[in-house]
């Protein structure tokens, strides 16, 4: 599967921050499973292009659900792309990550997008009343503490564009 064939609509949530740190060490903490596991889910995910993973979590009554991906783009140090889908019947989402060298660090790019219209509780159309928006702030927050903890210091990101 390449992000070529994969119909996504304009719907999308961009956010940015900058770290002060070199793109390498933040792409570690993008592309290890364990640094994974500890600011964004449990995963299997491995940096290889093609390669299907999931992320576990817990739904709001407790049960554990997957979260099915494929690596899509992968450009180390600077690009990471891979499909989501939160629900068989629903059709992918796609997540981005890109790595830009800036004076003093890094700026990090997170794109979140996908169709209109989604079954599951990640439904994209939603995206612009800040619920789904929130959450990838979170991701980028827990990105930051991560890589604070591996050196990187603080960051401040702000909502690019919504849908």
């Amino acid at each position: 599967m390449t992000q070529e064939n994969l119909d996504f609509s304009e719907r999308s949530v961009h956010l940015e921050t900058v770290y002060p740190h070199e793109p390498e060490h933040v792409w570690d903490a993008l592309t290890d499973p364990e640094a994974l596991k500890q600011w964004l889910l449990p995963n299997t995910f491995r940096p290889r292009l093609g390669h299907r993973f999931h992320f576990s979590h817990r739904t709001p009554n407790g049960k554990r659900k997957n979260v099915d991906c494929q690596v899509v783009e992968l450009d180390a140090p600077r690009r990471l792309a891979y499909t989501w889908r939160m629900d068989a019947e629903d059709a992918p989402t796609l997540v981005t990550w890109t790595l830009e060298p800036v004076e003093g660090g890094t700026r990090v790019c997170l794109e979140h997008i996908g169709p209109a219209v989604a079954t599951s509780s990640l439904n994209i159309s939603n995206l612009s009343a800040g619920g789904f928006g929130l959450s990838l702030r979170d991701s980028l927050e827990g990105l930051r503490r991560i890589c604070k903890s591996h050196g990187i210091g603080r960051s401040n990101y702000v909502l690019v564009s919504g849908a």
